[in-house]
């Protein structure tokens, strides 16, 4: 089974928003060989999702309500097949902190050929900017999720 963690800095909006909606696109392939997690750079433990990333998943279908922020450790670290950071920057920062893992960690572009490509972070902004947010996540995840399906090891 591949276990894919998901990466921003908070953990409250664009890494959970990353993880329900890959979940809900597993869910409809019935692909149950990956799994999908996320943290958060600079968090506390236990925070909720923002109410804006809640809402937006909600008018998608998807419940973000019981989110529980956590922060990367080297357990998470360890476990994970696959690190997808929203940001160039945050690649960089967990391949500093972890160097042994660096070969694992790619931003959510780079991992699909467009490595110039960062999800703007949407905290504290309008809830159309969520929206936005969402939208090239999912975009992104499909190509993620083809790719991955596509590669023989993800069995």
């Amino acid at each position: 089974m591949k276990k894919l963690l998901f990466v921003c800095s908070g953990n409250t909006c664009r890494s959970p928003m990353a993880k329900v909606i890959f979940q809900q696109l597993l869910s409809d392939k019935n692909n149950i060989n990956i799994t999908a997690d996320s943290a958060g750079l600079f968090t506390s433990p236990g925070l909720p999702a923002s109410d804006s990333a809640i809402r937006v998943m909600f008018d998608m279908g998807l419940d973000l309500s019981s989110h529980s922020s956590q922060v990367i450790n080297e357990s998470l670290m360890t476990e994970a097949d696959l690190v997808l950071t929203m940001t160039r920057e945050q690649r960089l920062y967990l391949a500093g902190q972890f160097p042994k893992k660096e070969y694992k960690i790619f931003t959510l572009g780079q991992f699909i050929g467009q490595t110039d490509r960062d999800i703007e972070d949407p905290y504290g902004r309008s809830l159309e900017m969520y929206r936005k947010s969402s939208q090239e996540i999912k975009e992104i995840l499909i190509k993620v999720m083809n790719k991955l399906l596509d590669d023989k090891t993800a069995d």
